[in-house]
């Protein structure tokens, strides 16, 4: 999570990305993903099919990346 932590911190110094609390918004893009992943690791284990996880994987990353775009760019 450091490494989220540092790479949002410098996004944010180069205006890339509207202010926020970097620490927040990491631990909400890391729990979440965590929880996603251990999700497709049991589907996977059941045969299941994992490609509903996949697209929210997919469309949880786009929220993210949505929500941090600065307000001139949305």
């Amino acid at each position: 999570m450091d490494l989220h932590l540092r790479l949002l911190a410098r996004m944010l110094e180069k205006n890339l990305i509207r202010e926020i609390d970097t620490e927040l918004i990491a631990d909400e893009y890391n729990y979440a993903l965590v929880a996603m992943t251990f999700e497709y690791a049991h589907a996977t284990n059941d045969g299941k099919d994992t490609a509903p996880i996949i697209r929210k994987m997919f469309k949880h990353i786009k929220f993210i990346c949505d929500y941090l775009k600065p307000n001139e760019i949305k």
